[in-house]
């Protein structure tokens, strides 16, 4: 009994030596503060149609809107679009966030040379559905420039650097094609596929202040008109302005519905303004060209432009099913805004 306080002691010597618990550690304060909540920035929704002098709408104008206070004043970026083939565009402008505000907008539209400009009163406000941030107007564009032999040289030098792969030179003649702007690729393309590079061109037509023909020069006396015309714009036209992209999008939708095997809608692809095609005259073509060639692998190249007879040929070259290299030349004539297949 003697050694108890002994054992007592030991215990009691070993329990207070036991770790206290660690008091818990306070949260680190975030070293910035947290975001705020996301807010709409105020905007105005711009719709309107652009037209020419004369009224009709101008299809792929370049539309530009700037935001700005109630005086008008731009004092930013702008933001673009393009309009429709009826001339229709729309687009939202913003103007930051916060209460709404009373402001303007400035709309600026750019075709065939001319231009037009309107400011509009608006409200700013980040409410989809609040009426006074629309807008809505008719954009008329002035008269383009006069006509003379500079700016046919102008519009010109815009295809040759266009064909030498200049983006900006490309969009800026699209304001004098008609159509949208996925057009001016193939035109473009077709225009470089002919000539191979602008070596020379002359007038060879005008009339005072309306029309200027020329003709472009390419490699191995190979050329082809263009036709700058003032009426409500200036505009471009020519066998390959109007129908170098028709053309080869035609044949390149034969070669895709002949690989298909579908004689009833090449029948009706091959209808030009509703002259029917015989079904038979279809399948003939179908069975023709999938025999010589393996069709996933054919290319289609222009090689010819009879301006006279209203002509544009293609080679459709490729491998054969076998692997024989094969061509076949295959016409397009055009007119009246149509293209068809000769020689059916």
């Amino acid at each position: 009994m003697r050694h108890a306080p002994l054992a007592m002691i030991t215990f009691m010597f070993l329990v207070g030596c036991r770790t206290a618990p660690l008091p818990p550690t306070p949260s680190t304060p975030p070293l910035s503060p947290p975001p705020l909540p996301e807010r709409n920035p105020n905007a105005a929704h711009v719709t309107g149609r652009v037209v020419d002098r004369t009224g009709l709408g101008v299809d792929g104008a370049s539309v530009a809107a700037w935001a700005a206070g109630a005086d008008c004043a731009v004092d930013g970026g702008a933001t673009q679009t393009v309009s429709d083939a009826s001339g229709a565009f729309s687009l939202i402008v913003e103007r930051g966030v916060g209460p709404i505000e009373p402001g303007c907008v400035v709309i600026e539209a750019k075709a065939g040379g001319a231009t037009g400009r309107a400011e509009r009163p608006v409200v700013y406000s980040s409410t989809a559905d609040d009426p006074a941030r629309e807008v809505d107007l008719l954009l008329p564009l002035g008269a383009p420039p006069p006509l003379d032999r500079g700016a046919g040289e102008r519009l010109i030098g815009l295809l040759d650097r266009s064909m030498r792969g200049d983006h900006h030179a490309m969009r800026e003649l699209d304001l004098y094609i008609r159509g949208d702007l996925g057009r001016v690729q193939p035109i473009v393309d077709a225009h470089s596929s002919w000539l191979r590079g602008i070596r020379s061109a002359e007038v060879i037509e005008a009339e005072e202040g309306g029309r200027l023909r020329w003709r472009l020069h390419g490699v191995q006396d190979r050329s082809v008109t263009i036709t700058v015309v003032r009426e409500g714009l200036l505009e471009l036209h020519g066998p390959l302005i109007d129908y170098g992209d028709r053309g080869a999008g035609f044949v390149r939708r034969i070669l895709d519905i002949a690989h298909q095997g579908d004689a009833d809608r090449m029948a009706r692809l091959l209808d030009p303004d509703d002259l029917p095609v015989p079904r038979e005259t279809a399948r003939g073509l179908i069975d023709r060209l999938r025999a010589k060639f393996d069709l996933p692998r054919a290319t289609v190249v222009l090689v010819g432009v009879d301006e006279l007879g209203n002509a544009l040929r293609y080679a459709v070259r490729g491998p054969s099913r076998t692997g024989e290299q094969a061509e076949e030349i295959l016409e397009v004539g055009f007119g009246d805004g149509l293209v068809a297949l000769r020689g059916l």
